[in-house]
């Protein structure tokens, strides 16, 4: 597992939880089915579906979204952001 900081979802407290990486795919949910290998469909998932996602938090990886008691916000690279249609920073 590996993390990627071009995607980071903001907890209450303002620690950033890159998304995590698991075996060449970003995963939605807690399955080990549901994964992709593009960050702009991942990013989609979670910032326009509400989709829970696999991300680094300071107790290890967890199944975060954005909206949750657990993340408030998001930051995404821009040229992604821009591929999507959404904001950078929501």
């Amino acid at each position: 597992m590996f993390e990627d900081d071009r995607l980071e979802l903001i907890s209450p407290t303002g620690v950033r939880m890159p998304a995590a990486v698991v075996r060449g795919e970003y995963r939605f949910g807690k399955g080990k089915h549901d994964g992709v290998k593009e960050l702009a469909t991942f990013a989609a998932g979670i910032i326009k579906s509400g989709k829970g996602g696999r991300f680094v938090t300071p107790q290890g990886r967890n199944t975060i979204k954005i909206g949750a008691d657990a993340a408030v916000g998001y930051e995404l690279d821009p040229a992604i952001a821009a591929a999507i249609g959404v904001p950078a920073k929501g």
